[in-house]
């Protein structure tokens, strides 16, 4: 990562502390861009609709970052950092579209949550009365 980071000649942090997911969320609201392999960090970073980078190592991986048509920069065990520079470089291009895209992707996706919990809840509440 730091290879990757110096070569992009912009201001990067690596976080390497361990942080309460509150605190996560609040530090990916103020960055452009979260590289990460994680799907919490990428989660958080979704939230913040924040662009991100997916270094994928296993499947749920590449299918979140599908499903919010976010980047990856292909599988942990064969990326590069010219890989990794390149996707950065494609976000920044397009970055205030990309952002604008992932931020309706999110309210798409916290209304379909609700909807979800509303009908969790009847349900329990069907099941109660043993309709």
């Amino acid at each position: 990562m730091i290879k990757t980071a110096e070569k992009m000649n912009v201001p990067y942090r690596i976080l390497s502390k361990t942080y309460a997911p509150e605190e996560l969320i609040g530090i990916m609201g103020h960055m452009e861009l979260v590289i990460a392999m994680r799907l919490h960090t990428l989660i958080y970073s979704s939230i913040t609709a924040t662009p991100m980078i997916g270094l994928i190592y296993d499947p749920k991986i590449k299918g979140y970052l599908d499903y919010i048509g976010q980047s990856d920069a292909g599988n942990v065990e064969s990326i590069s950092s010219d890989m990794i520079t390149m996707r950065v470089d494609e976000i920044m291009q397009g970055y205030w579209d990309k952002k604008k895209r992932l931020e309706n992707t999110m309210k798409v996706m916290k209304k379909k949550a609700k909807e979800n919990a509303a009908l969790a809840y009847e349900l329990m509440k069907a099941e109660k009365v043993g309709v």
